[in-house]
Parts: structure tokens; sequence; C-alpha cells
């Protein structure tokens, strides 16, 4: 074959599969709609574009929201990771023409117009009910998109009950019993993939007083040694971040990204404030235009998703109602540095 010809057909091959880079750092937001009272997602997206935020995250494939991002959008280049609800869980693991029917109808029919970055399928549901169908309802996802030659990343969102700490960050592993059965299964499908594994870190969630100073929760540059290992670290969510890390690498999982959600609450929880909030997101964000973490030999960017944009006062999760950023007429609960500085 001469050299034209092997080029067409490395053109072609490249052409035949719509694929999605998500390797950019960066901080995005949590675009919450459980609430009894929100703006419409027209406002809301003049909202995010004010604010230069251009990564977001939503719960489920929202109908409203998704069409909103399509018409909306206008050259902004909102990049955008769509969760899948526990509740779809089994039928999708369990019904592969569902999931075909599922992942053309919630994600294909606005892909590549929404610029979907990854699915992620169930929240914190590893350690669940629901765990068993998490990997299968993952596999058939990306069959079904296999099946469209589209290579979406599919991933999905563990919380930090899946990690058993240790002394330090490298010595933390899986938790037992369910997460060290299911998570090794879900490591090696993101490795062979390379995929990033999502995360739900909260800091605020796990500081105690006397043992752990307020700033190392809030992740303050000048925060006193938090865990003395090497290295130190003065971060809460630094630890909670490696320590996630460090337990994919003992299952092989040297290659897998940890993409974070977090946040702290700005009023109705012990240590919630707005200062505390705008606190902890502004060190959230000034971290995230570091040079990364690094972990062993390897330097992983930091990518986060604050949660959240609005107030939820429906969320399931009732320990994080009070978590927003704006109230509902989209005026500030707290300033924040720009999110793309």
């Amino acid at each position: 074959m001469d050299r034209l010809a092997l080029n067409l057909c490395i053109i072609a091959c490249l052409l035949l599969t719509q694929s999605v880079d998500v390797g950019a750092k960066g901080v995005g937001v949590t675009w919450g709609i459980r609430a009894s009272k929100l703006p419409s997602p027209e406002l809301t997206l003049e909202l995010l574009k004010s604010q230069k935020i251009h990564k977001v995250r939503i719960h489920e494939p929202f109908k409203h929201l998704l069409t909103a991002i399509k018409d909306g959008d206008k050259g902004w280049g909102f990049d955008v990771v769509v969760g899948i609800p526990n509740y779809e869980l089994k039928k999708l693991a369990t019904d592969f023409s569902f999931a075909t029917k599922y992942v053309k109808d919630h994600i294909l029919s606005y892909f590549p117009s929404v610029r979907i970055t990854c699915i992620t399928v169930g929240e914190e549901a590893i350690t669940g009910a629901d765990g068993d169908y998490v990997l299968l309802a993952m596999q058939n996802i990306k069959n079904s998109m296999n099946a469209e030659k589209v290579d979406i990343p599919v991933s999905t969102v563990v919380g930090y009950n899946v990690i058993k700490e240790g002394p330090s960050p490298s010595e933390a592993t899986f938790s037992e019993p369910a997460a060290k059965s299911r998570m090794p299964l879900i490591v090696s499908f993101l490795k062979d993939n390379q995929y990033p594994l999502f995360a739900s870190l909260y800091p605020e969630s796990s500081y105690t007083p006397g043992k752990i100073h307020i700033d190392s929760a809030l992740g303050k540059p000048s925060a006193p040694v938090v865990c003395d290992a090497d290295p130190r670290y003065n971060s809460v969510l630094e630890v909670m971040t490696d320590s996630v890390y460090y337990a994919l690498r003992k299952h092989g999982g040297e290659n897998i990204r940890v993409v974070t959600e977090t946040g702290w609450p700005n009023a109705d929880a012990p240590f919630a404030s707005k200062e505390n909030a705008k606190e902890y997101i502004t060190n959230v964000i000034r971290k995230s235009n570091g040079p990364g973490t690094l972990v062993g030999q390897t330097t992983y960017p930091v990518e986060a998703y604050i949660y959240s944009l609005f107030d939820e006062d429906q969320n399931n999760f009732v320990s994080r109602t009070k978590y927003g950023i704006y109230n509902s007429d989209m005026s500030p609960i707290f300033q924040t540095p720009p999110f793309d500085s």
C-alpha cells in the first residue's frame, strides 16, 4: 500500500468512530435541579457563561437541560458529564435492548451537538443494593455506543466509603466487603478503556475538631500538616484524593484519572458557613490551576466539579441540601474566583 492510500485509510478509520478526549484539567460545576425553585435552563446557561464556567455535570440526562445546552451553547463550548441514576441500573445491566434504546434516546440524540465528555453510571451505588449491577450497566452502555461507532467515556461515581484509609494515602485499599469484591472489576474496565473514575469527596463530612485543623479541611495553603507521611499533606481533600489513587494502583489502575465532586455547605451543618464554603471552593480552584497531584512517580491533573450550582432542598442526600453557590434568583450566596483562571 502506498503512502497516500495508507493515509486515506487512517483518516477513514478515524472518521468511523466519534470519540471524546477528557484529559483536560480544571474545575466545573454540578448543575443540580433537585430544588423547589430554580431559574430556567436558558437563564442558567447565561449565568454559567457570565462566570466563565465551561464544565458542567448533571445527575441525569434531563431532556430540558440537554435541549437547552444544545440550543444555547452558541459556540461557548460546554463540556457535559451526564449521569445515569441508580434506579436505572438493574434494567440497563440485564436488558441490552433497553440499554441500546436508552443510549439512543438519552445520549446519542444530543451528541455531538452537545459535547458529552463522560457518562457516569450510578451514583455511589457500589456499596449499596444495586452494586452488582454497576459494571454490567457500564458494559452495556459502552457496547451500545460501540454499535453506533461512538466512544464516549463511561465511568461511575463512588463515595469515599469504598476506601479503607491507612496511616498514609499510600497504604489505602478498597474497603470490605462490597467495594473490595466489586471495585477490582470496575478498575479493570476503566484501565482497559483509559476512562476516569469519579469520586464524591467531602472533607467537611470527615472533619473532626481536635483531630484535624479546620484550615486543613478547608485546604488553605498555610494549613498545618494533617498527615505526616512522605510526602506530607496539609489538605484533607488531597489525602482523600490520593487515597483513591493508591487504592486504584494496587489493582493495576495507574492510568486511571480521579475526577472529584466536592463542595462545602454554606449553612445548616456543623462548620457550615458562607465564609468557609467560599474559602474551600477558592482553594479547590487554586489547586486545579497548579501542576497537579503527584502519586508515586506519576503526576495527575486536578479535575473537580463543585457541588452545587444551586441549593437543592429536595436532594435525596439530606446532608447535601445547602451546598449551593447561587440563590434561585441567581444572586451569589458568596463570591468565587473565575473557574477558568
